[in-house]
């Protein structure tokens, strides 16, 4: 189960940016995320929201089924 989260985690996680940040997609937009440990969750955060905007805070099972469907291309927008 997702949840949001508008503020600061108080363990300090440590943010890694994905390798395709700051890469632009198909439509020209420079798209960045980062992922954290979160306890026993995985967090997914915007990077260009410096820190500020909200956390999605997936369990480590709903994280891992993100990562493979996107990696399988379940997730991608349909051509314009």
């Amino acid at each position: 189960m997702a949840d949001h989260f508008n503020g600061v985690w108080n363990d300090g996680p440590r943010w890694r940016k994905s390798s395709h940040s700051g890469s632009p997609d198909k439509a020209g937009d420079v798209t960045c995320v980062e992922i954290a440990r979160l306890g026993s969750a995985r967090g997914l955060r915007d990077s260009t929201q410096h820190g500020r905007g909200p956390v999605l805070a997936l369990s480590r099972a709903d994280f891992t089924a993100l990562i493979d469907r996107a990696k399988l291309g379940d997730l991608d927008l349909p051509a314009a």
